[in-house]
This record gives C-alpha cells, structure tokens and sequence, in this order.
C-alpha cells in the first residue's frame, strides 16, 4: 500500500503555522514595491500543491492569492502587475490547483502561470523569469523532501529584489545526512546533528554557499516544532536587503517568544501553558541583548544606527528602533 498523500488530510498545527508565517511575511513584503520603480511582482511557489487541503483549510496558493487581493486596487494604481508561478510534479495537483484559483477568482488580482515540472528542471527558467528588469520576487520551496540548497540559493543571491523562504524537514536532515541519497542534495552538511540543531545549522550551511565578493545576503532560520513529539522543520529565510531580514524576523517574533521557533530553545521552560519550575529562572533574550548592544556601543564597535540594525538582525532580535535602505531605491 502507498503512503498517504500529505494534502489528503487536515493540515496539522506546524503546516499552518508555517502557511500563516508565509501569509504574514508576504502582507509585509508586497507593498514595499508599491512606491518605487518595480513594474513585475513575482511570486513562485514550486511545490504548490491542490491549493487547500481536504478540510478546506487554504494552502500557499490562495494564501497568495488573498495577500495580493489585499493591495489590487494600489497596484492597479501604480500600474505594477502581479505573476503567480505554480508548479507541482504532480500533475493532478496542478489541476485542482487551477481550479481552486479559478474558484477565487485570481485572475481579477494577477497573472497566474501553472507548471508540472521537477524542480531542477523549472527553477533555471524562472530565474529568467527573475532577471527581467523592473522585476521583485518572491520565492518558496516547499518541498516533499529535498532540494539542491548549495546550488539554488547562490543563484537566488545574486538577482536582485529577491527573498526566499525555505521549508525542510530538520529531523529527517538529522537521521538521514550520513546517506549517500542525502549527500547529493546538500553535500558537506553536518552529520550528527540532533534535530534541534538542524534548523540554524542549515542556516549556516546555506550561508556558506554564497557567491565571494561584496554583495551581502542575509539569513535567519525557524524551527517549527509539530504538536508535543521530536518533530523539528526548518524554515530558512534569505534576502538581499536588511529591510527584508527586518520584516521577517518581526513576524516570528510576534508568533514566538524568542524570534526562533515556536517552543522554548532552552527546553522544558514556559512556553504558552507550559511553566518552568519554580526558582528556575533564564536570562531573557531581550535583556540579554540590550546588555551586548550597550556594550558594543560603549566601546565604539557599532557607531550608527545601520551598525545596530546589522547587529540586532545578526541577534534575530526585532527591537524597537532601525533605518534600513528600501529595497526598491
């Protein structure tokens, strides 16, 4: 008998958190090209699937589609047009994906393209797609199982207006990187690893694959803990802009108490209605980088405010203050 399709059942509590930190990022993300030279919003999303899931419950796709219903009548203003690129390997997948669209009405808010390819074989093109002057994107790779990282995110580095968020599945990373199946896909990762650890060590292993030179990309990983077992995802984001890692790190944080996952990094400590035991107390993130940064500054190492808006990013801590350069200057 074959495994059951993962879009046959409800979404489970991990998929719509990770669903809901896509919707809220790309509610910050579209209306920064609403007011300079963009002409083409590109978003794509390679592994879309039917579009909802059995119960209902909207997938990537109508997500979406109600994040740019939100901005339709200032985009028809600024005469900036909206692309949706959909592709799944299963071409049924496709099908219910144009329909459940179809159903919206997407086509009165962008231009949807749909696909039914493998991923190494539509990602070359739609960074052509990307390339195209007066074009932002958005990208996110939401894969069944893996990608070529150590390939796709250099490339995605070096277009300009591009963010990406990625999806991987930390425990499986964890179990399986010794493999020779798994070395193929990110070849050099870690091996060893518990699951927790997976999800910043991927980070850190997408970062060094960079392009040399001076352009700076920047990342920040999620880890997303499915119900009360060892199930552990990683989201990884990346963007050319610090404005980008700025909108990012603010939705996490309003979903977690630490900007990183969404159960405490320091174990069994209070997390929702969860409590640590009594006379157990942790330093808070917060306050511990209030006392870094006042340090650094005190000394001399961070001298403006672009200075601390690097460091406060590097800290994945959101605090109140920043100027950062548009992305669409």
């Amino acid at each position: 008998m074959s495994a059951k399709d993962f879009h046959e059942e409800a979404y489970d509590e991990g998929t719509v958190l990770k669903l809901n930190i896509l919707e809220h990022y790309l509610t910050e993300w579209l209306p920064v090209f609403l007011h300079g030279k963009t002409q083409i919003i590109n978003i794509f999303d390679f592994h879309c699937g039917p579009g909802k899931d059995c119960s209902g419950e909207a997938g990537s796709p109508l997500r979406i589609v109600r994040v740019v219903r939100k901005y339709i009548q200032e985009l028809n203003s600024k005469g900036v047009k909206v692309k949706g690129w959909f592709n799944d390997i299963e071409p049924g997948k496709i099908v219910s994906c144009q329909n459940c669209l179809s159903s919206e009405s997407a086509a009165e808010v962008m231009e949807s393209h749909f696909t039914n390819n493998r991923f190494e074989e539509i990602f070359p093109k739609a960074c052509e797609e990307m390339r195209r002057p007066g074009s932002a994107n958005f990208v996110f790779i939401d894969p069944t199982g893996l990608v070529p990282l150590r390939e796709v995110s250099p490339r995605l580095a070096l277009i300009p207006k591009t963010d990406v968020l990625i999806f991987a599945p930390a425990q499986h990373i964890a179990r399986l990187a010794r493999t020779e199946e798994f070395q193929k896909y990110l070849p050099g990762f870690p091996v060893g690893l518990g699951a927790r650890e997976v999800p910043s060590a991927l980070c850190e292993y997408i970062k060094g694959s960079m392009p040399s030179g001076e352009q700076t990309y920047h990342h920040a990983p999620f880890a997303i803990r499915k119900g009360r077992n060892s199930n552990i995802y990683a989201l990884i984001f990346g963007s050319g802009n610090l404005l980008g890692l700025v909108k990012f790190l603010t939705v996490t944080w309003k979903i977690s108490p630490n900007g990183e996952a969404n159960y405490d990094l320091a174990g069994d400590l209070a997390f929702k209605d969860q409590y640590a035991l009594e006379g157990f107390d942790t330093p808070r993130k917060i306050a511990t980088f209030r006392k870094e940064l006042r340090a650094l500054v005190l000394e001399g190492v961070l001298r403006n405010n672009l200075d601390v808006s690097i460091f406060r990013c590097s800290c994945k801590n959101p605090m109140e203050f920043t100027t950062v350069a548009c992305y669409d200057s």
